[in-house]
């Protein structure tokens, strides 16, 4: 009897469906420790045990990612391996290998968290770990899974302590939102107890209660992995921003080291002491040549010794804080010089730290990572709109046409979106301002959940945003952005007792549509003609004959 040709069984599909979750956890699983492990870089340095351990990571997501067929991930293994293998243990790497590297781990990060251009969730998307929900009210756990489900996570409300402990024999969950007196007085408490007992790290928890409780009842929450705490009403909002906090995985750029110093030894000792730790760095030892690499190389901090012929250190440092474009860059000396009252008069003259020579390596890394983290810190703050953490109009601007020019010399397609919250006034004439700033904070929570990381997403101004979509042709971010609208209208946004439902209108252009310069107008045409059509609804620009 001839084997049948028709369609599989509905069974089987669904156990190739489970069998592809399976593998497809796998990788993802397996490039976030490899992602873990060059984040790690700085603690544990470029060393035989940090090499061992980073190799045999890439051979197992290599193993999991042909398993699986991912040959995106394959790719990317490859191309990291390369650059790590031909270093070596023994060897301290490059500026350029640890650019490289950093390069391509991020991209493998956007990729375990992206989602695909047809709007479609892609594998690594659909099996992020999930949040385990516990509260008496079941209804309530339903409706926040689902809530949470509009934001993007894979949130799974559990019904009883069976289901639950079943969910974690299963999977152990990304984090859980659970019930201080489940069922019983603490009993939330005690079982999450049960469940942390020896493990390390601790699953990530957010306590809630209906009632004020304790301070004893709050350091046994936290001692048992809590994470936040909630009383009275759980805030979706909130819950947002810290499971986004909690899953996000973009790996940072590596900090960038400008180290001006004469002496040859001592500028390769602390330029192999920062490479190992994963810095960028670019060495001057000559410094009346710093002005014309400063422009170029753009570094976090400038690590400069104090006595150098020509011109010395606080010389140098006074000259760099002249120049405004400048003068934010942090700047520490590494000089033997030991006697305070100088290093107080180098200090008053545009420096920021002293370290004293000879400064044993690991103590040189964590000075300048801590001082360059709290630099980007503050200079991201200062493009960053502060209501929603996006960034601001001027700055969007900046990168779109950086992704222009990038856009055009790869011969890719680009798109940009505008976004308009719909009848916004009346929502702060009815409800109030807190309402109306409660729902711009949701939607770029929403916007950053459901975008890709290789997306730039910021606020425009007011209620509006805008969105630069690499890669991403105009019926593909049109697609995103209704599926996008139509999850967002689902959202109860409190106000008071009353739950209140907001949406959106949005206009879409692409760059090689349009001339140099118009994309923006192009989108706010786009956007104006969605309102004109009455609004919760998205177009995009289709050109006027110019």
């Amino acid at each position: 009897m001839p084997l049948s040709r028709g369609p599989m069984p509905e069974q089987d599909q669904d156990q190739v469906e489970k069998l592809k979750a399976h593998f497809g956890r796998r990788v993802v699983d397996q490039a976030r420790i490899v992602i873990d492990l060059w984040q790690r870089l700085p603690e544990f340095n470029w060393r035989s045990d940090w090499f061992g351990r980073m190799v045999d990571a890439l051979e197992k997501l290599e193993k999991f990612s042909q398993r699986f067929e991912q040959k995106e991930f394959i790719d990317l293994v490859h191309q990291i391996r390369k650059p790590i293998e031909d270093t070596g243990p023994d060897k301290s790497p490059t500026s350029e290998v640890i650019t490289l590297i950093s390069d391509l781990i991020a991209r493998m990060a956007n990729l375990s968290m992206r989602r695909g251009d047809d709007g479609a969730a892609s594998v690594t998307n659909l099996v992020k770990k999930p949040i385990y929900i516990l509260l008496d009210d079941q209804p309530g756990a339903d409706s926040l899974a689902e809530h949470l489900g509009n934001f993007g996570f894979n949130a799974q409300s559990l019904d009883g302590l069976e289901a639950f402990q079943k969910a974690m024999a299963y999977r152990f969950p990304a984090a859980m939102i659970v019930e201080v007196d489940y069922e019983q007085t603490l009993g939330g408490v005690n079982l999450v107890e049960k469940i942390q007992k020896g493990l390390d790290p601790m699953i990530d928890t957010v306590f809630y209660s209906k009632d004020s409780q304790t301070m004893e009842t709050r350091i046994r929450c936290l001692r048992a992995g809590g994470v936040s705490f909630c009383e009275g009403k759980l805030d979706i909002t909130k819950l947002v921003e810290l499971f986004e906090q909690l899953s996000d995985v973009v790996f940072p750029e590596p900090f960038r080291v400008m180290i001006v110093e004469d002496s040859r030894s001592q500028l390769v000792r602390a330029e192999r002491a920062l490479n190992n730790a994963g810095m960028v760095t670019c060495g001057i030892a000559d410094p009346l040549k710093v002005f014309a690499e400063l422009e170029s190389f753009r570094p976090e901090l400038i690590l400069m010794d104090m006595y150098m012929p020509q011109c010395n250190g606080i010389e140098l440092a006074a000259i760099i804080r002249q120049e405004s474009k400048f003068d934010s860059i942090p700047i520490t000396y590494l000089s033997s010089e030991g006697d305070i009252d100088k290093q107080l008069v180098a200090m008053a003259k545009g420096g920021d730290e002293f370290l004293t020579k000879p400064v044993k390596p690991k103590y040189l890394v964590a000075a300048v990572k801590n001082r360059a983290n709290r630099s980007r810190i503050l200079k991201s703050r200062m493009v960053r709109d502060s209501l929603t953490g996006l960034l601001d109009h001027t700055t969007v601007l900046q990168q779109l046409a950086v992704e222009q020019t990038r856009a055009e010399a790869m011969d890719n397609h680009l798109c940009f979106a505008m976004l308009d919250i719909d009848h916004f006034k009346n929502i702060n004439d009815t409800y109030g301002h807190g309402v109306g700033d409660r729902v711009i904070k949701s939607l770029a929570l929403f916007l950053r959940q459901r975008l890709r990381k290789s997306d730039t997403i910021g606020r425009y101004g007011g209620e509006e945003f805008a969105v630069i979509l690499p890669d991403t042709l105009p019926k593909n971010a049109k697609k995103i952005f209704k599926e996008i609208l139509s999850k967002f209208r689902e959202i109860n946004h409190v106000a008071g007792d009353e739950a209140v439902h907001v949406t959106f209108s949005c206009g879409i252009a692409e760059a090689t549509q349009v001339g140099d310069g118009k994309i923006t107008k192009c989108a706010d045409e786009a956007l104006y003609e969605a309102k004109a059509a009455g609004r919760n609804q998205v177009t995009v620009y289709h050109g006027d004959g110019e």
